[in-house]
C-alpha cells in the first residue's frame, strides 16, 4: 500500500495479518475521530505494552498524496520532535546543577 494513495489505502480491504519484526517502524492513520477518542487509542495501546509507533490523523488534504509520502514526512516530524524533548531535557538539567 506503501504507493498508493491515502484514500486509496484507506478504501481498501484490510491485507492478511502478517507478524511483523518487533524492530519494525509501525505507524497508524486515524480517521473518523474526534480529538477525545484519538486520544483514548493512543492511550490504550500506550498502555498494552506494544511496540512503539508515531500517529497521524488521515485528514482530507493527504488524500491523494501517497502513503510512503505521509510516512516520511510523519517519521521527519516525529524525528525532530523528539530530538526538540531531548533538548529540553538537556536544558533543564543544566539549569537544575
Amino acid at each position: 500500500m506503501l504507493a498508493t494513495t491515502l484514500q486509496e489505502a484507506l478504501n481498501s480491504s484490510a491485507p492478511a495479518f502478517e507478524q511483523l519484526p518487533i524492530s519494525t517502524k509501525r505507524a497508524v492513520f486515524l480517521s473518523g475521530m474526534c480529538g477525545a477518542e484519538v486520544q483514548e487509542v493512543i492511550s490504550a495501546y500506550n498502555d498494552s505494552g506494544l511496540p512503539p509507533t508515531v500517529w497521524a490523523a488521515a485528514v482530507p488534504a493527504n488524500y491523494q498524496r501517497t502513503v510512503s509520502t505521509l510516512l516520511e514526512d510523519i517519521y521527519g516530524d516525529h524525528n525532530l520532535m523528539m530530538q526538540q524533548e531531548q533538548e529540553l531535557l538537556r536544558q533543564r538539567q543544566q539549569a537544575s546543577s
